[in-house]
């Protein structure tokens, strides 16, 4: 899809936008400040529209990343001329070798004598035996991940080469260090995460003023690089509110790859956030790069022949160690819903 047909789109989604806004403006009761039944289905309707319109933004974005991807050159001509073969010329060791590459994917076919494989795979061999992934292909799986992950995007990834990873951090503000075995430590974890800034007066709403104290209670050098995050089903309540002048705080994006604003600050949605209920950190505002995900280096593969040997399948087990936690906890504020007893 073309980038003026992406553009349309964003155009039309601003358009239902402002109608929707406009409705809402027209037919709250200014009494209770609602919709009437009939009004709140009209304006659900518009609202479903912006999420269709949005939806299909993102998917003729991904399209046009794939096109890319696809008309991107490969690394050497294909040619019948003898001689050579289209693998690196010069020295390499490791896991970076052509032969290195050649004997992982035949071992995860199957289609080299064994011997063959474990001479050329010495140097790959994890600790619970899978065979460590060729330097071209981890890089792949790098790039994959952070296009499926939003925080790989937002976050500072680095790449380890053991278990511990000691991060500098000034004293005077706080430390950090990497934790033992488990699940790395979210930005909305009570222990560990972003400080708590705000907690809402109502446990399933959230107002324009919360929002607002949200965003200056966050230290000035942090703002500049602040990012919101918060669950998809958070934006329908958020996109709602006004300021003191009757603002609306929520901006839509008009142009490609950029992303809606919330008080002048780019907005990033993700399911894996929780959404607003009695007691949830709903919202974190914040500078994500003060977030670290650390890869631990050598992501392995293992074949299983055995295990779906009666389906006549073959399994494959792949395993990365990584952590993540946040080194500057006052760099993210987290808005907390009111929990109800």
């Amino acid at each position: 899809m073309s980038t003026m047909t992406i553009s349309d789109l964003r155009t039309r989604r601003a358009e239902t936008w402002e109608k929707a806004k406009a409705f809402l403006d027209e037919r709250r009761d200014t009494t209770t400040g609602c919709l009437s039944v009939e009004d709140d289905q009209t304006y659900a309707r518009m609202e479903a529209d912006i999420e269709r319109l949005t939806a299909e933004i993102a998917r003729a974005e991904r399209a046009q990343r794939l096109d890319a991807d696809l008309a991107r050159a490969t690394n050497a001509p294909l040619t019948s001329m003898p001689g050579q073969t289209g693998e690196e010329t010069e020295p390499t060791t490791g896991r970076a070798t052509a032969s290195y590459k050649r004997a992982f994917w035949d071992a995860m076919r199957l289609n080299a004598s064994p011997m063959e494989v474990r001479n050329a795979l010495s140097e790959g061999v994890d600790s619970e035996g899978g065979y460590l992934v060729p330097d071209e292909f981890e890089h792949t799986l790098v790039q994959s991940l952070a296009e499926q992950n939003i925080m790989r995007g937002l976050a500072n990834v680095i790449q380890t080469t053991s278990g511990d990873r000691k991060i500098p951090v000034v004293s005077t503000h706080g430390s950090a260090g990497w934790l033992d075995e488990g699940k790395p430590t979210g930005i909305f974890n009570k222990t560990g995460g972003g400080q708590q800034a705000v907690t809402t007066a109502k446990a399933t709403d959230i107002t324009a003023d919360e929002l607002i104290d949200l965003h200056y209670g966050l230290r000035a050098p942090y703002r500049k690089n602040a990012v919101w995050l918060m669950h998809d089903a958070t934006v329908k309540t958020v996109r709602k509110l006004k300021d003191g002048n009757g603002q609306y705080l929520w901006q839509p994006a008009l142009t490609a790859g950029a992303p809606d604003l919330l008080l002048g600050r780019p907005v990033h949605t993700s399911t894996f956030v929780p959404e607003v209920k009695s007691g949830a950190a709903s919202v974190a505002f914040g500078d994500l790069s003060y977030y670290w995900i650390a890869d631990r280096q050598g992501r392995s593969f293992k074949r299983l022949n055995e295990l779906f040997a009666t389906s006549r399948q073959v399994g494959f087990l792949a395993s990365q160690r990584l952590d993540g936690k946040i080194v500057l906890p006052e760099a993210v504020k987290i808005l907390t819903q009111k929990a109800t007893v």
